[in-house]
């Protein structure tokens, strides 16, 4: 796949002026992060990036175009993005006053976004997550954990969700990408013997929540910094029975939902849980008017992709058939019908 976003060795460099806040792109700026949290991380990208190829030089416009950068690109383009924060958190600020607080808060809400990301497609083993571990190499993953510490020693923004990516990457990513590398090195290392059979990865059992920890790992509980968590009260990608279709021939396949707008919808339901348990009313506040906003302009399409696709390829397909008969719609006989539908779906499927 081509990719849309510049590299950021190109866009960023000699960006040093991207530490400060803008107020008057404030409006622009929390679009972007808005479109980002419903999933839409490239377009919210690319729109930051052509900003800050202009005169724009708010740093919260790096973390949106940082985000988009590795959703298009993977983990393998962790250390250069990681590169391009410790860079950023060391040009032209006061070595001992540190970022603002405003660059840490643009700094959490990144962190917080791969870690939306990395939670998500572990958590599936899915194309992507197969991926990350064929493509990921051993010096990459020692650079992420090097350019993790030199990060959290410069800023306190988002430092859990950090913490917890480097830990990710040493304790999940790395030992994954080695045992699929085992049988290419047994190649290289013993040509004139047959290879041993990989032994297949297992599949991941049934979790009450996602994240990318192991049940068994009892220590690397996923708390994050006050006010997120990772838990998901339904699981976005196990399989749910749809309700039955139009179709004679049966109930609907499974949809899986699969959508990362819907995996951060969960999560800041969960955020605003543990807030109003802890009693913090001011950052529940917070959450809460984010939720509201979601709520009052909801598009189920972007939450629920999966559920609508088949209904929206039939529909397409039959568009000119359909259309008529809604125009003609207004009979006794449609207005019976609809009644019946209200009255007994399953019968109104089956008669």
């Amino acid at each position: 796949m081509s990719e849309r976003l510049p590299l950021p060795a190109e866009l960023l460099r000699g960006h040093a002026r991207a530490h400060s806040i803008d107020a008057q792109a404030n409006g622009v700026v929390h679009r972007l992060m808005d479109l980002a949290d419903r999933g839409d991380y490239l377009d919210a990208a690319a729109q930051a990036a052509d900003l800050l190829r202009g005169s724009a030089s708010d740093v919260r416009l790096v973390a949106v175009y940082l985000a988009g950068s590795f959703v298009e690109r993977g983990a393998t383009a962790l250390p250069e993005l990681l590169a391009c924060v410790d860079r950023l958190l060391g040009e032209g600020q006061n070595p001992h006053a540190g970022p603002s607080r405003l660059v840490d808060s643009a700094m959490a809400w990144l962190f917080r976004a791969l870690a939306d990301r990395v939670a998500f497609h572990t958590s599936q083993r899915d194309d992507t997550w197969k991926a990350w571990i064929h493509a990921i190499t051993p010096e990459q993953i020692e650079e992420i954990d090097v350019r993790s510490e030199l990060i959290l020693a410069k800023s306190p923004g988002g430092a859990g969700m950090l913490h917890k990516l480097a830990r990710w990457s040493r304790d999940k990513l790395g030992p994954a990408a080695a045992r699929v590398s085992k049988p290419d090195v047994a190649v290289a290392e013993a040509p004139s013997e047959p290879p041993p059979e990989p032994e297949p990865e297992p599949e991941p059992e049934p979790e009450p929540h996602d994240d990318f920890e192991d049940q068994d790992d009892e220590d690397y509980e996923l708390d994050g910094p006050p006010g997120y968590d990772f838990g998901f009260d339904v699981d976005p990608g196990r399989s749910l029975a749809a309700p039955r279709g139009p179709v004679r021939a049966g109930p609907a396949a499974p949809v899986e939902f699969d959508s990362p707008a819907l995996a951060a919808l969960q999560a800041k339901l969960r955020g605003f849980e543990i807030l109003l348990e802890r009693g913090e009313l001011d950052k529940a506040a917070v959450i809460a008017s984010d939720i509201q906003a979601v709520i009052e302009d909801f598009d189920p399409i972007v939450y629920l992709p999966s559920l609508f696709a088949r209904y929206l390829k039939l529909l397409n397909a039959t568009l000119g058939e359909i259309e008529r008969r809604w125009a003609a719609g207004d009979t006794t006989a449609w207005r019976v019908l609809v009644q019946f539908y209200r009255a007994d779906l399953d019968g109104f499927v089956d008669d």
